[in-house]
């Protein structure tokens, strides 16, 4: 224990968060990401204040950051969930354990702020508050994954901490399945897989990029993904997208590095769209209850698979 870190006030609430896989660097600017609702400031005086602890002992910013990490944050979950908003959110399949929803493109999955309405996680709350309180992200009560804004599809949510926990532990083992649908720019003619780092190089608002050795990366995280294309209708291809790993933009970076970026994906050179031609279409695991295979089929897939035949 750091001798010069104060010890925490009695009373204050104390929650456990892990890092997730792709943590990195320090961890004051690992739990900012994490914490998007806890400003720097707050968060670089429970530090000082001594109320980060790992393993039992209180730590500095400085402390580094790594996948799995568990940190106890004290009097930190003052931060509180999301104001419920209702919002005509398709539910697609629910158990008394686990939820599945359907995410609208454009729609972000959390809120920056707890006040800030029009997230999925608020109108999964306004539908489900018995999730108040579970899992990692106060403002994404039991949110087991993240998809891009961009992004539509399937998403899961555990409704106890134990069931967020077997969740979890089954996405860190690569037990569960996740496909997508996608539209890409060129004739796509057979499968393959992209086993390639991603990285961000140095500088705000840099983009994500595969680490091709030519270029100074501040960090690198492994990633995999599998495609297979459908059928193609002039420059265009209609993809099913598996991935082994959850890396931000994995999909629309590693599509665009052989040369077939997403439709709408103009960042990373796609050709322009409505909207980005990406959706997450079903969602396979092992139930964390009874072990059975559990695959979820979105309904909304349709939804991306017609950009093939919209105008150019």
């Amino acid at each position: 224990m750091d001798p010069h870190l104060p010890g925490a006030p009695r009373g204050l609430t104390r929650r456990t968060v892990t890092l997730p896989r792709d943590a990195s660097g320090r961890l004051d600017a690992a739990l900012s990401r994490l914490l998007p609702h806890v400003s720097r400031r707050r968060l670089k005086r429970a530090f000082r204040e001594g109320r980060i602890e790992v393993a039992g002992r209180r730590v500095r910013g400085s402390h580094p950051a790594s996948g799995g990490l568990e940190v106890v944050l004290v009097g930190l979950d003052d931060a509180t969930s999301p104001a419920p908003c209702p919002m005509p959110i398709e539910t697609v399949y629910e158990d008394p354990w686990l939820l599945v929803v359907e995410k609208p493109a454009g729609l972000p999955v959390l809120p920056r702020t707890p006040e800030e309405a029009g997230s999925v996680a608020g109108a999964v709350l306004a539908r489900r508050p018995e999730l108040r309180g579970v899992g990692d992200l106060p403002l994404a009560p039991g949110l087991c994954h993240r998809l891009d804004r961009e992004t539509s599809g399937l998403l899961l949510f555990a409704k106890d901490p134990d069931t967020f926990a077997a969740v979890r532990r089954l996405f860190e083992r690569r037990a569960v399945d996740k496909r997508y649908l996608a539209v890409v720019a060129g004739v796509l003619r057979r499968g393959g897989s992209v086993r390639a780092p991603i990285g961000r190089p140095a500088g705000r608002g840099a983009m994500l990029r595969v680490d091709d050795g030519r270029t100074r990366l501040r960090k690198v995280w492994p990633a995999l993904t599998h495609y297979q294309p459908l059928r193609s209708r002039g420059d265009r291809t209609l993809v099913e997208v598996r991935i082994e790993t959850g890396v931000t933009h994995q999909i629309r970076v590693h599509l665009a590095s052989i040369g077939h970026p997403l439709l709408g994906d103009v960042r990373y050179g796609g050709p322009a769209a409505p909207r980005l031609a990406l959706h997450a279409s079903s969602l396979g695991l092992p139930h964390p209850r009874n072990g059975r295979w559990l695959v979820v089929h979105s309904p909304g897939a349709d939804a991306v698979a017609t950009m093939l035949d919209a105008p150019a």
